[in-house]
């Protein structure tokens, strides 16, 4: 699967940085790059990115107006670039951070573990086959957690739990949690003392 990702960062030499390390670090993905502005935040959530790499006063000038919660995109495709070697408190929870102040390494390995995680929200390969992330999610599932308490379990945002449920539902056509949990036992991701065992 090809990531779409677009980089809304001033100045351009930054910018285009970014976009050397993103292609350096990952073949597969498409690198849009886009003023630091209003005007192209929303364009970039109307032509469905994957992605996004915000400019850390664009970043706060959007969370003031609530405009990250109104648009399609959750936090968990939302990485931002800050001048500050140390990340500022009051970031919502599953929002990235990169600094222009970090090293060349330093920058490659955040990005890096950024991009995995939303190829494997996403579904990486674009198939149809349940992927081993999305296999733990079922299981979880299965046997009655929250999509809260799979997050937590997980280390991953609820919104990521949200897209591989969504991701789940497509590739198996399978929607309710009973249908989930038979899929879970008949494929042995959980036994069936597991169900005896949950709480009610």
């Amino acid at each position: 699967m090809n990531l779409t990702v677009a980089i809304l960062v001033y100045p351009e030499i930054v910018q285009h940085g970014i976009k050397g390390i993103v292609e350096d670090i990952e073949a597969n993905v498409k690198v849009v790059l886009k003023p630091a502005s209003e005007g192209a935040f929303y364009a970039a959530c109307k032509h469905g990115v994957d992605m996004l790499i915000l400019d850390h006063s664009l970043f706060k000038q959007l969370e003031q107006q609530d405009a990250l919660g109104k648009n399609v995109l959750g936090n968990d495709e939302i990485l931002v670039v800050g001048d500050h070697d140390i990340v500022a408190d009051g970031f919502p929870e599953g929002i990235g951070y990169i600094s222009s102040q970090w090293s060349i390494g330093r920058l490659k390995e955040t990005i890096r573990s950024f991009l995995a995680a939303r190829k494997d929200a996403l579904g990486s390969d674009g198939s149809d086959e349940v992927t081993s992330r999305e296999r733990d999610i079922i299981r979880d599932i299965a046997l009655g957690l929250s999509s809260k308490e799979i997050a937590d379990k997980n280390f991953i945002s609820p919104h990521t739990v949200i897209t591989h449920r969504k991701n789940i539902a497509r590739k198996l056509g399978i929607k309710s949690i009973s249908g989930l949990t038979i899929y879970a036992i008949v494929n042995k991701l959980i036994s069936l003392e597991d169900v005896k065992n949950m709480e009610l």
